[in-house]
C-alpha cells in the first residue's frame, strides 16, 4: 500500500527538515513485522550459517534488527516524495 504525503506534511518537512509519521503501518503489517523480527532473532548464530542478521544496540542497550522494512517500497516511497526524487538505501559491506 502506498502512503501519500500531504501538501501540509511536505511543507512542514521542507521548513523543519523532519517529519513524524505515526500511521504508515497498518495493524496487520505491524504484526507481520513483529513475527518476522522474532523469527530472524531466533535463528541460530554460528560462523557456518548462511545468514547474518544485522543488529544494532538501541538507547536501552537492546539489540534491534534492521532489514527490508527500512528498504521496502513504503518507506522508500515516502522518502522519495519528501526528497522529490527516487530514493535508494543501501549498506555497504566490505570484506576484511
Amino acid at each position: 500500500m502506498v502512503y501519500t504525503i500531504s501538501a501540509e506534511q511536505q511543507r512542514f518537512f521542507e521548513e523543519k527538515r523532519y517529519l513524524i509519521l505515526r500511521d504508515i503501518f497498518d495493524p496487520k503489517e505491524i504484526t507481520n513485522l513483529q513475527h518476522w523480527a522474532q523469527e530472524v532473532h531466533d535463528l541460530p548464530r554460528a560462523s557456518e550459517t548462511p545468514w547474518m542478521p544485522y543488529e544494532e544496540i538501541n538507547a536501552s542497550g537492546k539489540r534491534v534488527l534492521f532489514n527490508n522494512v527500512l528498504r521496502g517500497d513504503k518507506l522508500l516511497g515516502i522518502l522519495g516524495q519528501l526528497a522529490r526524487e527516487p530514493m535508494l538505501l543501501f549498506k555497504e559491506k566490505s570484506e576484511l
